[in-house]
């Protein structure tokens, strides 16, 4: 929600804006001739951060929304699908991707950051299929994955993957309730307090 416009990404058709109080759409394309376009025609994700910017993700790359022209930025190709995005406590936005790990970046010191698996080497992403992100009321920045549930270790700027003795490690969706983590996986939904085993449902 951006005041009283719901926005609404879609598959193929851009970006539709609803407002609530007119009942009224505005749709927002991607045209190759129109670099204040969208870059692309897909969007499964869009953000408003802590600043009101409001950021949309095609199945290419990152776009931002220019209020005063209305129209868009195109931020930076990630040549991947993004699905989820979320802020952190120290405005770090983060993008989970299908196949290239999760991109993190701050705009104002316009600094990326891509985290990736890599099986020669410890405490990476779990999987390079990032389903979701989501960081909890504690500041604690989370990843489910297609291959298992990961939490970013802030301090060595890498991620654990929690051992979890679950039906299925393909992680859906993350959220948050007083402090617990609901899991959507493949095989039901997990409820995880930070034991090993945790409650399935």
């Amino acid at each position: 929600m951006d005041g009283d416009n719901l926005w609404i990404g879609t598959y193929t058709g851009g970006v539709n804006v609803l407002n609530l109080q007119t009942g009224t759409f505005k749709v927002y394309r991607s045209y190759t001739d129109i670099p204040t376009s969208l870059d692309g025609t897909s969007s499964y994700a869009i953000f408003k951060d802590r600043s009101d910017r409001i950021w949309v993700a095609s199945m290419n790359g990152i776009n931002l929304y220019n209020r005063e022209e209305d129209n868009f930025i195109r931020i930076k190709n990630l040549d991947a699908m993004t699905i989820d995005i979320d802020q952190d406590t120290k405005g770090n936005l983060w993008f989970s991707t299908q196949g290239k790990g999760l991109f993190k970046f701050h705009p104002e010191k316009q600094i990326w950051k891509n985290y990736v698996h890599n099986n020669t080497l410890p405490n990476t992403l779990a999987n390079n299929q990032v389903n979701c992100c989501l960081i909890d009321s504690h500041g604690e920045i989370w990843a489910g994955t297609m291959n298992g549930l990961c939490k970013y270790n802030i301090e060595e700027d890498n991620f654990e993957t929690i051992p979890l003795e679950i039906p299925s490690h393909n992680i859906c969706s993350i959220i948050e309730d007083q402090h617990i983590l609901w899991l959507t996986t493949t095989k039901g939904l997990v409820l995880y307090t930070g034991r090993r085993l945790p409650g399935i449902y």
